[in-house]
Order: C-alpha cells, then sequence, then structure tokens
C-alpha cells in the first residue's frame, strides 16, 4: 500500500465518518472529529474487504464456467 493511497483513504474515511456522525446526531459536529474519523476508516476498511471477496468470487466464477465450457 503506497503513501498516496493511504492519504486517499484517511480523506475518504473523514468525509463518510462525518457524514454518518452527522446523520445519527443531527448535528454540524456530529460525533466528534477523532469518532467521526475512526468511524468512517472502519465503513472504508470493510469496503475494501468485501470488494476483494467479491473480486476474488467473480474470478473463481469465470475459472469454474471456463472449466464448464471446455
Amino acid at each position: 500500500m503506497t503513501i498516496s493511497k493511504i492519504i486517499v483513504w484517511l480523506i475518504i474515511g473523514a468525509l463518510a465518518g462525518t457524514l454518518a456522525g452527522r446523520l445519527v446526531t443531527f448535528s454540524k459536529q456530529g460525533l466528534g472529529f477523532w469518532t467521526n474519523l475512526g468511524l468512517g476508516e472502519i465503513k472504508i476498511t470493510f469496503e475494501d474487504f468485501d470488494l476483494r471477496v467479491r473480486r476474488l468470487a467473480a474470478l473463481c466464477h469465470l475459472a469454474n464456467l471456463e472449466t464448464l465450457a471446455a
């Protein structure tokens, strides 16, 4: 993982956490900066894991289709 990817994760995580905190509390501050950042990072981590699992499942499915077609 490169430094630029980590920076992008932090920015997107902060934005996602801030949005989630504002939606939950209906206030401008949300749950607080660090809580918003942590919540966003957890969300981004799970999304990345989910995308990797789905990509792997799709590749396995394609491999099975190629085996069946042969």
